[in-house]
């Protein structure tokens, strides 16, 4: 027996439900600017800039930051929606030049993997991994070093009771 269902004044054998499902998630990322190993300072604001791009896949994506008061860069966060899930995307993070007389400017290149899975709830988990070199690291750390030169002339003028010294005496 096929079932029937009554829709108002009409009757229908069999019912679609069709339902829509979105999800929705995000990558944050936040690089560290150091120098000679301790974290810039508020005088250093916007002096280093970072870039963030696609390596492979979509959605492209390229954003370059400079770092705040904190020593820190803080990205845009990348969004992913359900037509990613299942989906890896692969970004890389580096320094763009030394920005100043006197540093010289991190090499390193982080890669950072974004990993779509479904939280089965309208959220999406974005597994965030980032290596530099093949090793699994924390958030990206740029390392400048400065080093300051310069030439020093001194004159320096000998007086004795007040007075200046003339001729050629030691002691």
């Amino acid at each position: 027996a096929t079932p029937a269902y009554a829709v108002g004044s009409a009757s229908a054998s069999g019912l679609v439900f069709d339902n829509d499902y979105e999800a929705e998630g995000q990558l944050d990322l936040t690089v560290t600017k150091t120098i000679n190993g301790v974290t810039a300072t508020a005088d250093r604001e916007g002096l280093f800039s970072f870039t963030l791009e696609n390596a492979t896949g979509m959605p492209v994506h390229k954003e370059t930051k400079q770092n705040g008061t904190d020593g820190k860069a803080v990205f845009t966060p990348v969004e992913y929606t359900e037509a990613d899930i299942g989906k890896t995307y692969v970004y890389t993070v580096t320094e763009s030049g030394a920005p100043a007389s006197g540093y010289t400017a991190d090499p390193s290149v982080y890669t950072v993997t974004a990993e779509i899975t479904d939280n089965f709830d309208g959220t999406l988990n974005v597994k965030k991994t980032v290596t530099k070199g093949g090793v699994t690291v924390g958030d990206p750390v740029f390392n400048n070093l400065y080093t300051a030169d310069g030439d020093l002339l001194l004159t320096v003028t000998k007086t004795v009771n007040g007075a200046s010294v003339t001729g050629a005496r030691s002691g």
